[in-house]
């Protein structure tokens, strides 16, 4: 048994391997990569919604200067 052999999952000898790397990345590459995207979807919307409310904050100031310069 040469070492190439030894450690490719599709060997068929060593079916144990292949079933090592699809736990190894269920357990500990998907779950970090679910984790990044919920991170980075809340960050989005935690933004959008600072974005709203500084947009609808300098709305109301442009009115009040319109109020103000336009009587």
């Amino acid at each position: 048994m040469n070492n190439l052999e030894w450690w490719s999952p599709f060997s068929g000898t060593h079916i144990d391997e292949f079933w090592l790397y699809v736990k190894y990345f269920l357990f500990m590459v998907a779950p970090g990569i679910m984790i990044y995207a919920a991170v980075k979807g809340l960050d989005f919307l935690v933004n959008t919604i600072l974005d709203a409310i500084h947009d609808e904050k300098k709305e109301e100031k442009d009115n009040e200067d319109y109020d103000v310069y336009h009587y």
